[in-house]
């Protein structure tokens, strides 16, 4: 699993250390990194050059030359596969949490009005079970970094493709 997926998962854990919503998405988690593992398609690792790449200015950009505007085009794509495996991975984590919190609506719905709409019941779960609480707020944390990444890869691969264009014309 990935470390900051790690932190993540223990920044909603309770002083007591016990958090079994977070030790079952951890044990899914798992199983997805077995998946990937044995189908050799791991996520992309992160390098340093990554960041040179996509933050360099409008001076730099004109000293370099073909070779290394085609290099910088292949680091930045390096990089948005990079960010699409962390937001894939975030959507996992979402996708698990909502899942959960609906498997527990569903199962606890004898408890709720026959009228009450789903979305109070999603709302009065959360505030009533532990368990389901803290499933949303690893579903929160999930959100946030989608929401954080939302759009960075697309950028990422327009950064690419011009570099790819600046070097076809040079």
């Amino acid at each position: 699993m990935s470390e900051s997926i790690e932190k993540e998962l223990n920044l909603t854990m309770p002083p007591s250390g016990e958090n079994p919503a977070a030790e079952q998405l951890s044990k899914h988690l798992e199983k997805l990194d077995e998946y990937i593992n044995d189908s050799n398609s791991n996520y992309a690792s992160f390098h340093g050059e990554y960041i040179e790449a996509a933050n360099m200015s409008t001076s730099e950009l004109k000293a370099l030359s073909q070779e290394e505007l085609f290099n910088y085009a292949y680091l930045l794509q390096g990089y948005a596969t990079y960010l699409q495996d962390e937001y894939n991975r975030y959507q996992i984590i979402a996708n698990w949490c909502n899942d959960q919190i609906e498997t527990l609506v569903q199962r606890h719905r004898e408890s709720f009005g026959q009228y009450q709409k789903h979305e109070q019941r999603r709302y009065q779960l959360i505030a009533e079970n532990s368990f389901v609480s803290k499933v949303n707020k690893m579903l929160v944390v999930a959100e946030a970094r989608l929401s954080s990444l939302n759009g960075k890869v697309w950028e990422l691969k327009q950064k690419s493709t011009i570099l790819l264009e600046k070097g076809k014309r040079t």
